[in-house]
């Protein structure tokens, strides 16, 4: 998520805004993003275009899990 932001220039202070939250709360999910909530990172992926599929993998989800994550955001 960090080099995301940063790749497009944005500082912690300038997500938050862009997410409607504080710059604490962007600092927390940088530094514990398996612990994001699901709104919250669909929200961050379109904001910050990251492979989303990824990242859920990175954190222990399974193809089953994104599926039935996926279907719940169509």
């Amino acid at each position: 998520i960090v080099e995301h932001r940063r790749r497009l220039g944005m500082t912690q202070a300038d997500l938050a805004e862009r997410l409607n939250i504080t710059q604490q709360q962007v600092s927390y999910m940088e530094n514990h993003p398996g612990r994001i909530a699901q709104e919250d990172l669909y929200e961050l992926n379109k904001i910050l275009n990251f492979d989303i599929v990824q990242l859920l993998k990175a954190f222990g989800k399974t193809t089953q899990d994104i599926r039935a994550l996926a279907k719940e955001y169509q």
